[in-house]
């Protein structure tokens, strides 16, 4: 399959704001915002130069998404998450955007909680089960599964997941998988529970029927 060619691209706007978009036709689409029909962003702030623009090769559509979400989010953290908006991130309300990035950004330090940039499943929902395992604080370990990775993830950072990891913070998303259909997930869980028990000890890892004992 013949890969797609994208543009992605920073906007530098008026009054310190900046807008992060794609397209395949940079040209065209620059001259929608400067014209202040582009986005609801951009009719705000009118656009005053392009700071980045960089082309790329695509798989897909999605993967291009996903790319322009993470650009989006590491432009938040550096130029302040109520300047920027972008990708999936175009709530131009700052209240309304909070509830949409609050699960991987955290407003208040204004950096991204967790990286996983290649994971294509993060943004939406996954129609497989995704296990996932979180290196945490004190030498301990999570194993879960989720069709909400993105989510899933979110409230374990965000201290508001099982008492596990609100006692023992996460540090780092370690690996994740996909079990597509119909395998069972439960069964490749277990697999990889006993074996980090195995490696770890029991009393560090908590995962499936491990899961309410603190």
């Amino acid at each position: 399959m013949d890969k797609i060619k994208i543009t992605l691209y920073v906007l530098e706007l008026e009054k310190g704001k900046y807008y992060v978009g794609q397209t395949s036709m940079p040209t065209f689409r620059y001259a929608e915002h400067i014209a202040s029909v582009g986005s609801k962003w951009t009719k705000l702030y009118r656009a005053k130069a392009r700071v980045v623009l960089e082309e790329r090769l695509f798989e897909s559509y999605e993967e291009a998404k996903l790319y322009e979400n993470w650009l989006t989010l590491h432009w938040m953290q550096k130029k302040g998450w109520r300047n920027v908006r972008g990708g999936d991130f175009l709530k131009v309300e700052d209240y309304l955007l909070q509830r949409d990035i609050e699960h991987i950004f955290d407003v208040e330090a204004n950096k991204i909680r967790y990286f996983v940039p290649s994971c294509k499943y993060l943004f939406g929902i996954s129609s497989d089960w995704i296990i996932y395992v979180l290196e945490l604080e004190n030498g301990k370990y999570y194993i879960g599964s989720t069709k909400h990775l993105g989510k899933a993830l979110g409230k374990h950072f965000l201290g508001k997941g099982i008492d596990w990891t609100k006692i023992n913070k996460p540090i780092r998303v370690l690996t994740y998988f996909d079990v597509p259909m119909p395998n069972n997930y439960v069964e490749a869980k277990l697999k990889l529970l006993k074996e980090h028990v195995a490696y770890y000890g029991m009393e560090n890892i908590r995962g499936g029927n491990f899961e309410r004992k603190v």
